[in-house]
């Protein structure tokens, strides 16, 4: 997602905008890669992906996803990036108070998306 801002903003040109244009999500990483920040990102930044049916939402160090399609909220797990980049420790039941929060910014992002679930209509 941080590649087309990036490109827009070294060829110096700028993202239409408009009712009949999609906001373009990411940001540029030119800072980044200029050395004049350390990230990208802060840590309230929102990145959801999907695809076939698969979630990852990334808020921070912590990493909420699901490899059951379709889009199965009952095995999303829940992981802590900073101590387990590996994903091996699944924190959804030690945790359950930021478990149900990256699940609420899932449920809000995809209804932005245009995700329809079976428990939506």
């Amino acid at each position: 997602m941080d590649l087309a801002p990036t490109f827009l903003e070294l060829a110096g040109v700028e993202y239409p905008a408009g009712d009949s244009v999609q906001p373009m999500r990411g940001e540029s990483i030119n800072a980044l890669l200029a050395g004049t920040s350390d990230a990208v990102h802060d840590e309230n930044y929102l990145t959801v992906l999907s695809h076939q049916g698969r979630v990852v939402v990334r808020q921070g160090k912590w990493k909420l996803s699901t490899l059951e399609p379709p889009f199965d909220e009952t095995e999303f797990g829940l992981f802590d990036l900073e101590v387990d980049p590996g994903e091996s420790n699944d924190l959804a039941e030690s945790e359950p108070e930021k478990y149900q929060e990256q699940l609420e910014l899932w449920r809000m992002e995809r209804r932005n998306l245009g995700i329809v679930l079976p428990q939506d209509l």
